[in-house]
């Protein structure tokens, strides 16, 4: 599992990661493959933060 990561999605050829800690993601993701490329950085949507917050909240009332 990489550092800070919360969520992980798959959609076709994408990836999308949710993480706490974008550089020790980061970095985690260059040490296991150098050549990686295409990608990019962005701060969640409140969206995002939100329906993170309730799915870590049914997890821990489950």
């Amino acid at each position: 599992m990489l550092p800070g990561v919360a969520k992980v999605d798959q959609h076709s050829a994408d990836t999308s990661i949710l993480t706490t800690n974008a550089r020790a993601t980061l970095e985690s993701l260059f040490a296991a493959d150098p050549a990686l490329t295409e990608f990019e950085v962005a701060s969640a949507s409140l969206e995002d933060a939100l329906a993170n917050i309730i799915a870590n909240t049914v997890k821990e009332a489950a």
